[in-house]
Order: C-alpha cells, then structure tokens, then sequence
C-alpha cells in the first residue's frame, strides 16, 4: 500500500486542495521497473469518474503524467458539479498530447438513510456503545444516468460502489454503500449480516427514486432496476 509522506510545497497552491507527487522507480531491473510502472498506470486509468458520486469532500481529481524531463504528457480531469437536490453533472477532461476530449454526464441521485445495521464485519467488534451507534446507520445512494431528455439510461450495466467502485452489477443504476467487502474488495460479502440489512434499504431507495422521477418528469418515465 502507497502511503503519503508530507512535504511543504515549494509553491502557492489553490486551497482547498490536496497534491500527491507519485515517483516511479527507474532503477533496478528494466523488465520488473516496466510491469510495476505498467500497473501503476492501469490503476490510475482505471479510476471511475463516478467515485466523485460518492466522496463528498472531493469535487474535482486531476491525475497529470509527466516525463522525465518534467513535460506534461497527459491529463485526465473529473469534476462534479451540483445542479439541484437530486441532478449532479459529472465532466471528464481528456489530454493525450495534442488530442483533447470532453465527456459530460448527468445523473439523479437518490439518498436514502439506513438505520438498524448489523455493525460491519470488517471491523474491531470491540465497539463503544458510541461507535456501535455509529456503525448501525449508514447512506445508501442510488445514481440515475440520464440521457438528453434527462430519462434514465437503461442500456448499460453499472457498478456497485463501497465508496470506490467494487464491481459491476446487472442494474441499470449505481448503487452505493457503507458494504463489508472482501479482503481484495473486488466483490462485498453475500453473507455479510450487514450487507443483507443494507439490501432491504436499497429497496427502499430505489422506491423512493420511482416517486422522485415520476413528480420530477414532465412525461411518464418507467424506472428499471
């Protein structure tokens, strides 16, 4: 696991904002420095523009590649702006060198408190009465793709979400949630006693969502899961 050592920075950055230098190696073996660098970068561009969904103390990642000369060589940017109570555009800025691309998608949100959870499984089982207060609620989060006549995108499989994407489902929408998740979070735990309360309130969302889009539209919309 990569962890963070704190430098002071060398200029004025903007604020509020946080900026990771990653190094990569570029001594040792040629062919091993190649795959670790090959799967340095298929995990950064791997990342989901949609964890911007679900990580409210972020609005904007940009992740910039650079040579070793210190040349930028490419950018990828994503933004989350707040159009309303339930409408979030998400906007992606693609620079390969002279090639420039940009992606915008808007997406209903849905929100949904859970409340009388199994604490998770993940976790120290040795809970305050404090802490297992706190791990008995958590926010289920449903997200909408729109199309340009803002109705639902129902052509795509999306993914579920445990605050960064775990893997894809037969839904037709994002679904988030505080899940307990395997050990290589590639998938949640079926038997998971909290995992199974939460499936009952993403019920409930996705009830809830039915009800929004039908007084938010102008013409009947039928909502899928």
């Amino acid at each position: 696991m990569a962890r963070p050592h704190w430098k002071e920075p060398e200029e004025t950055i903007p604020s509020p904002m946080t900026r990771m230098t990653l190094w990569l190696h570029s001594e040792g073996d040629a062919e091993q420095i190649a795959l670790h660098n090959a799967v340095i970068m298929k995990q950064l561009d791997d990342l989901d523009v949609a964890c911007l969904l679900f990580l409210k103390n972020l609005a904007k990642i940009s992740i910039e590649y650079y040579n070793g000369k210190g040349e930028s060589e490419k950018l990828r940017c994503f933004t989350r702006r707040n159009l309303n109570n339930n409408r979030v555009a998400l906007e992606t800025l693609l620079k390969d060198g002279s090639c420039v691309t940009n992606q915008n998608r808007i997406y209903h949100i849905t929100r949904q408190n859970a409340t009388g959870l199994p604490p998770s499984g993940n976790r120290d089982m040795t809970l305050s009465p404090e802490n297992f207060g706190l791990q008995a609620t958590a926010e289920v989060i449903l997200a909408f793709p729109l199309n340009a006549e803002a109705l639902p995108i129902t052509d795509e499989t999306q993914h579920l979400f445990a605050f960064l994407p775990v893997r894809k489902l037969n839904y037709k929408f994002l679904i988030h949630s505080d899940f307990d998740t395997d050990a290589s979070r590639q998938d949640i735990l079926v038997d998971s006693p909290r995992n199974q309360g939460l499936l009952d309130w993403v019920a409930k969302a996705f009830t809830r969502a039915a009800l929004q889009f039908s007084e938010d539209a102008s013409k009947p919309v039928l909502v899928k899961p």
